[in-house]
């Protein structure tokens, strides 16, 4: 059983291993190895750690958490969407993403954007998000840069 809620401060540093985990398995492949080790390896900023109060929700399984998903209400931007590598392909990312929709709609949000890492593209395919704008992504934390690919999706 999964169940989504807010990130609590106290839990940075264990949503940074997620992320670190899942960056290390995910995007294996897509990105240079050195790239990898950069954008996974930079210790969290405290814009990070306060954002994750605001923005940040985790999926719970297992009493501990295999997934995450920030959305920012005021720009309609998903980012940092990552789920554990022992949790990967079970739905966790598919069930945060739909809450973070359900979200937006009750705030008034018609769209969502993001900026997909290569590897995850075909995932926000799959979920409804549209686009072929090839793009790069620079990590506000460690500065590397990624390319990605621009989506968004109309939420009706």
């Amino acid at each position: 059983m999964i169940s989504i809620r807010m990130a609590l401060i106290h839990e940075a540093s264990a949503i940074w291993s997620l992320r670190r985990a899942a960056i290390y398995k995910g995007c294996a492949g897509f990105y240079p190895d050195e790239t990898l080790k950069i954008w996974a390896e930079t210790p969290p900023s405290d814009q990070f750690k306060q954002t994750l109060a605001s923005d940040c929700y985790v999926a719970i399984m297992d009493a501990c958490i295999a997934g995450m998903g920030m959305l920012n209400l005021q720009s309609g931007k998903v980012d940092a969407m990552f789920v554990g590598p022992q949790h990967m392909g079970r739905g966790i990312g598919k069930q945060i993403l739909t809450l973070l929709e359900k979200l937006a709609r009750e705030q008034g949000v018609g769209k969502l954007h993001l900026d997909a890492s290569l590897n995850a593209v075909p995932f926000y395919r799959a979920c409804g998000f549209s686009g072929e704008q090839a793009a790069t992504y620079q990590s506000p934390v460690s500065g590397v840069i990624l390319d990605c690919m621009q989506m968004q999706k109309i939420l009706s």
